[in-house]
């Protein structure tokens, strides 16, 4: 898939990824490496004596929309929905006879 590499930032086709990393907003997203990149970075690691880890792209855009989705439920995107439901739950209770 043609993107735009986060090494070189020349639009080519990339497979893989570094880690993920959080934009302004609070979400996560890829950061996509070229295959020349990826030989480079691998090569510089080498003789640094540490390791880069790398990830298949595919793999780290599934971890983007799972962490996203996670996010945005938690920072109440969704709350409206949530809250409308509560509200009916609110007025079914008092609804309700008291029972003593």
């Amino acid at each position: 898939m043609k993107m735009i590499c986060i090494v070189c930032e020349e639009k080519k086709e990339c497979k893989h990824s570094l880690r993920l990393e959080k934009n302004d907003e609070g979400l996560f997203e890829t950061r996509p490496i070229c295959l020349n990149c990826r030989k480079g970075l691998i090569e510089t690691a080498k003789e640094n004596d540490s390791f880069i880890p790398i990830f298949s792209l595919e793999k780290s855009e599934e971890e983007v929309k799972k962490r996203n989705d996670e996010i945005l439920l938690k920072k109440g995107k969704f709350q409206k929905i949530l809250s409308k439901y509560g509200k009916e739950l609110e007025k079914v209770k008092e609804d309700l006879p008291i029972q003593e």
